[in-house]
């Protein structure tokens, strides 16, 4: 009989050491210890059905379907994850003080799974124009998984929504305007209870116009003629011509602009032959007022590059004709009048020498004809959000006869 009773002891011994239940410490204290699960409902205690897992560094895991709840366990290492059920209409926002544990023995840990009840969120859309507040017409969505597209064709507006990761998409920008950014980010994630702000931020579309102004003859507005009344120019006089331009757009933004002039030299009558030099110089093409900056500046002749030199033209049959022409790159400010100032010719050589000219022309004869026509074009180098027609100007004729002296 003692050895019947031994032998069920024995093996009851042996089954608590496998379980963990019971393990002789040094000191035969045993190294197991106690797990609670508890769980809290908007910060208050709650207790029910829900399912979970405890899993520990070394053994298996434990299995639970309710709180609160207590386990005798092993010394280790436990992790508590969150299966389902809980609260109804709650989610489990997290596990205090921490979801991993580690047991001592003859030690308690406890998890806490604390639950909050799903509320309605909020979204605002906002919108800026040029930088400034914009309310009227802009057609938008708001998308979250699971939940119906909020749309809506006005800002502001405001809408209440499930909480969730939501995204906004813009289908139909204010007249005339391109979206630039929607901050903080298109997509953002609202709790129950709070606000999350879309701000779309539109920028008006780009277009460039230029005009023709007026020409000069050493500063002095002149006006364009016919072939009966030519105007008398001498060595040292200087040909200019002036256009008026703008970008549109929002106030104050800088916009890269490239520009090419020409200037159509027709030969009337008189003469055998006509000289130009190139002297390209930097100050020859300037706008007023200031612009931000003057990039590059590049002349041409009958459409290709030259570069510093002398050159001449031949005079045969009447018209002869020559371009010449400037290429530039601007930044320019957006909504400001600009007038334009091409410094084309100078008859050389005058009494000052060569000036502030792109080309000196002299005439070889005492007197020659000829009639100018002086053409702009602009055109913005930018994204998609511009205009991307090339604005054209062209002046009236000049019709001026040169003197090949002084």
């Amino acid at each position: 009989m003692r050895r019947k009773m031994f032998s069920i002891w024995s093996v009851l011994l042996i089954l608590a050491i496998s379980l963990g239940v019971l393990m002789p410490g040094c000191e035969g204290e045993p190294t197991t210890g106690t797990i609670i699960i508890k769980a809290t409902l908007d910060g208050s205690p709650w207790t029910g059905n829900l399912t979970y897992v405890l899993t520990p560094s070394t053994g298996g895991p434990i299995n639970g379907l309710c709180v609160e709840d207590d386990f005798i366990a092993g010394s280790a290492w436990w992790s508590l994850t969150y299966i389902s059920a809980g609260p109804d209409g709650a989610h489990c926002v997290n596990i205090t003080p921490s979801s991993r544990q580690l047991l001592t023995q003859g030690g308690t840990i406890t998890f806490t799974l604390n639950f909050e009840k799903s509320q309605d969120a909020s979204i605002e859309v906002k919108a800026t124009l040029c930088g400034e507040v914009y309310e009227g017409a802009v057609a938008y969505s708001l998308s979250v998984e699971g939940e119906s597209v909020v749309h809506n064709v006005e800002v502001p507006t405001s809408a209440t929504v499930a909480p969730g990761e939501w995204a906004c998409n813009v289908s139909f920008n204010p007249p005339g305007a391109y979206l630039v950014d929607i901050t903080p980010s298109p997509t953002q994630s609202v709790s129950g209870g709070d606000t999350i702000t879309f701000t779309l931020n539109f920028e008006l579309e780009q277009d460039a116009s230029i005009e023709f102004l007026t020409w000069t003859i050493n500063g002095q507005n002149v006006t364009p003629n016919t072939h009966q009344t030519p105007y008398d120019v001498f060595f040292g006089d200087v040909i200019d011509v002036h256009y008026t331009q703008r970008v549109d757009g929002c106030q104050g933004e800088v916009v890269e602009v490239k520009e090419k002039s020409e200037l159509w030299i027709h030969y009337t009558q008189g003469g055998t032959l006509t000289y130009f030099a190139v002297q390209d110089h930097w100050g020859a093409v300037v706008k007023e007022p200031e612009p931000i900056e003057k990039v590059s500046q590049m002349v041409t002749l009958n459409g290709l590059p030259i570069d510093y030199m002398e050159f001449t033209l031949p005079i045969q049959e009447p018209p002869m004709c020559a371009v010449l022409g400037v290429e530039t790159i601007w930044l320019l400010e957006k909504c400001t009048n600009y007038t334009k100032t091409i410094d084309w010719l100078d008859i050389w050589p005058g009494p000052g020498g060569p000036g502030t000219m792109l080309f000196d022309i002299t005439p070889s004869s005492p007197s020659s004809y000829y009639t100018l026509v002086s053409t702009a074009q602009v055109e913005l180098v930018d994204d998609e959000h511009v205009n991307p027609e090339i604005k054209y100007a062209e002046s009236p004729p000049l019709y001026v006869r040169m003197w090949a002296e002084f």
